[in-house]
């Protein structure tokens, strides 16, 4: 036998129904906003993390040509770096560390200001340039940590040979 009560919607009036329909709707958009924010930060920062994508920092726009000005100064500049750092890694202190990765970097780095010029002029070369001066931070930034544990590793050792 089938029941004859209303269902509970047929008893509410319809100012109540409508009020009962705009919170779902709300509701509804509140989570679909919400998912789509929640799975757009997850791939920005799963893709910056692990270098997918246009935007990542590894990503390299323009590739220079190997032979242009811009090519040739910025492996020029990027060495200097290198002689630096690997100077800086032996310096006993972080003020000769200081003083060594300065001393190897000044040669190459006196003509920093023609090569980001040349850079300015060629395609991608003004983003190159950026970034290798991303790099010598970092390295000056690495080196400074780095003197300072390795002046302490050094000393721990010099302590256990009886120096």
């Amino acid at each position: 036998m089938a029941d004859s009560t209303p269902p509970a919607s047929a008893a509410l009036d319809p100012a109540e129904r409508g009020a009962r329909l705009g919170a779902r709707v709300a509701a509804g958009v509140f989570l679909v906003f919400s998912s789509w924010f929640v799975l757009s930060s997850t791939w920005q920062l799963a893709s910056a993390a692990l270098g997918l994508g246009a935007g990542s920092p590894g990503s390299g726009g323009a590739v220079l040509d190997p032979k242009g000005a811009c090519a040739v100064g910025i492996r020029r500049l990027d060495r200097s770096i290198e002689l630096g750092f690997q100077a800086a890694a032996v310096g006993p202190n972080p003020e000769a560390a200081k003083s060594a990765f300065d001393a190897n970097l000044a040669p190459g780095w006196m003509s920093a200001e023609s090569t980001k010029a040349a850079c300015a002029r060629e395609a991608g070369g003004t983003d190159a340039f950026a970034k290798l001066e991303r790099l010598r931070w970092t390295a000056e930034t690495v080196m400074k940590g780095q003197t300072v544990e390795l002046t302490q590793a050094r000393a721990d050792v010099a302590a256990v040979l009886g120096r």
